[in-house]
């Protein structure tokens, strides 16, 4: 079984380890004991905003953005 796979049933089997808003987390996070699984760009800004947090290890994975638009909009042109 893979490690994403132990970690998610981990956490879904484990009463109140889930959080339905970042800024909870991050609140249960500053005050200890709780780590928080973030996207890296969320990440980098709470780790800016607080000097008490810190990301631990690297990426799990590396993702890029894709953005869609109907073919009449021009905005393409712009990027």
């Amino acid at each position: 079984m893979s490690v994403y796979k132990r970690m998610w049933q981990f956490m879904t089997l484990q009463k109140g380890l889930m959080m339905n808003k970042t800024e909870e987390a991050i609140a249960r996070v500053r005050k200890g004991g709780y780590a928080y699984i973030l996207e890296s760009t969320l990440n980098e800004f709470y780790t800016q905003r607080y000097c008490d947090l810190m990301q631990v290890g690297g990426l799990l994975d590396d993702k890029g953005y894709g953005v869609g638009l109907p073919k009449a909009i021009r905005l393409h042109l712009l990027v």
